[in-house]
């Protein structure tokens, strides 16, 4: 990662931006992996570079992507925050620290000089993809017919409008608040490497609550 790039995103978005979460699972022990942070239990499953959005699915270039989620006694509220978490590869270097939606998806829109979009009724969707265009001299492959964009494939699925793929990953993200528990939500951080480099990976949670380390792969 170049060194200029996390102050330039930090200046553009501060902080890790509140979501409104996910739909925990009924327990800790749903999750691939989990421990206990003090009275606090966690859960964790590691998505690779996948946003999972529901029946759509978002892919990120330059991003990983952990879906957590905190359990704990009833009757009390939490501070709950993505900043609580970090993420080790490969027990080298410094940890990485989450990022918020809005400045994985600036990384992948500006830094990579790409279209950002993502279409709601087209299952995966390639964030940073290149744009389609012609291939060769009159290649009208993509192009409207006749002054008219070619018809749509009938899914049978009611057609929904297209919806900004940083607005998706918000929607998904681990809420920043004070809240009661259960709460589970996407947290993103900023990777540009293989994951095929990836032979180990551990997810750091630290808070007054209690700390925990989790292996993810």
């Amino acid at each position: 990662m170049r060194s200029a790039r996390p102050v330039v995103l930090a200046v553009l978005i501060a902080g890790v931006a509140a979501g409104q979460g996910l739909e925990p699972r009924k327990r800790v022990e749903d999750y691939p992996v989990h421990g206990h942070a003090g009275k606090i239990e966690v859960g964790a499953e590691f998505h690779f570079r996948g946003v999972p959005a529901g029946r759509d699915s978002l892919y990120l270039r330059e991003g990983l992507v952990v879906e957590v989620a905190l359990f704990g006694p009833k009757g009390r509220r939490y501070q709950i925050s993505p900043g609580h978490f970090s993420l080790r590869i490969n027990r080298k270097g410094q940890p990485l620290m989450p990022q918020s939606p809005g400045t994985v998806a600036y990384a992948e829109k500006y830094e990579n000089r790409k279209q950002l979009s993502i279409g709601l009724n087209s299952g995966v969707v390639v964030l940073g993809g290149p744009q389609s265009g012609p291939r060769f001299p009159g290649d009208r492959t993509g192009q409207p017919t006749n002054g008219r964009r070619p018809p749509s494939v009938d899914t049978g699925q009611p057609r929904r409008e297209s919806e900004d793929p940083a607005d998706v990953m918000e929607r998904v993200a681990l809420p920043n608040a004070t809240r009661p528990l259960p709460a589970a939500g996407c947290i993103y951080f900023y990777y540009s490497g293989k994951t095929q480099k990836i032979k180990h990976l551990e997810l750091c949670y630290n808070s007054t609550h209690g700390t925990l380390k989790l292996r993810l792969k």
